[in-house]
């Protein structure tokens, strides 16, 4: 499934397309969801079991900078539960859930840390990739650039594979 056939627009906010490519796949049972090459603008994205999310060469997905658009969730961090904006890429008790291909995750950390050293955040900033309790998780070929927080953080999660990843 292409993102593009699901509404999404270079070089403009696509978290809603794309988030409802990730949804149908899962619906239909599992499958690959693509981001072609090209920018796209999305806020966070739940990953659901039996979904792969491949990053084409050349593709990027940039989160938004709007620090609204992260809804909190409880999570444990830095060795204990605490209220978080939720990650750009989120699972919780899914299984096979893999992130692939050479494109670009981009956070726009700097909003973030901007925020962070002024005082104006009363929750953590949200890591980039973040799975909990999950089973069989791939992340594999692609770059990570400007997290807001942690950078791949598998929480709890069973057999998991990363590899190649910048």
């Amino acid at each position: 499934m292409n993102i593009l056939d699901f509404g999404a627009v270079r070089g403009s906010f696509s978290g809603e397309a794309i988030q409802r490519a990730i949804d149908e796949a899962a619906a239909q049972g599992g499958g690959r969801v693509t981001v072609p090459a090209g920018e796209f603008v999305t806020a966070s994205l739940l990953m659901r079991s039996n979904v792969e999310l491949h990053l084409e060469a050349g593709a990027v997905l940039r989160l938004t900078d709007s620090l609204d658009a992260y809804p909190l969730i409880r999570t444990r961090r830095a060795g204990y539960e605490q209220d978080s904006h939720r990650p750009l890429l989120y699972a919780k008790g899914e299984q096979n859930v893999a992130v692939t291909g050479l494109g670009t995750l981009e956070g726009q950390g700097a909003a973030w840390w901007k925020a962070f050293r002024a005082g104006e955040l009363n929750v953590a900033r949200p890591c980039f990739i973040c799975f909990e309790d999950c089973e069989r998780v791939t992340l594999s070929g692609f770059k990570v650039t400007n997290s807001p927080a942690w950078t791949v953080h598998p929480l709890g999660c069973e057999n998991v594979t990363i590899e190649g990843l910048t």
